[in-house]
């Protein structure tokens, strides 16, 4: 099988990221993980609340800040493949995309890692670029910034 890539952040963004430094002001900050070689080598789309963040292959990470609160994250735009979670203020929180692969069947899910295999799994990784095109059917992607909206 051959690798896959997806354009990286700068080696000073992912310095950066990897400090770890919690968010303030009753923010959030999300490091969704994509760990090992071992996974299918395809990429992932990543959607943040219905809206796309980011492409992971494997080996890296992508980073959100986003308010308190409830959120989801998948895989791709169908609410089955949707994962909610609970994120708390003044901290990080790390999710890892675990891909397994039963003959021709994939499954994706994502899992709450504590703080030590969290960090542990960004810093073997690389932060994933954020402003490029992912393709003709999506819009350029920025930095993914989740503002609270007055809505339910």
């Amino acid at each position: 099988m051959e690798c896959v890539t997806v354009p990286l952040a700068s080696q000073t963004e992912d310095a950066h990221a990897k400090q770890f430094d919690a968010p303030t002001d009753g923010a959030a900050r999300i490091y969704l993980i994509r760990p090992g070689t071992m996974a299918p080598k395809q990429k992932t789309e990543i959607f943040f609340d219905g809206k796309l963040a980011g492409i992971l292959a494997p080996m890296t990470y992508l980073m959100i800040d986003t308010h308190v609160g409830a959120h989801t994250v998948g895989f791709n735009l169908q609410p089955a493949s949707w994962t909610s979670l609970n994120v708390k203020g003044d901290q990080n929180t790390y999710i890892q995309e675990q891909i397994s692969q039963f003959f021709s069947a994939e499954k994706i899910a994502f899992v709450v890692l504590d703080t030590r295999s969290g960090q542990s799994d960004v810093l073997k990784s690389s932060l994933i670029s954020m402003t490029t095109n992912v393709s003709a059917d999506h819009p350029p992607i920025n930095k993914v910034n989740v503002e609270k909206s007055d809505s339910p």
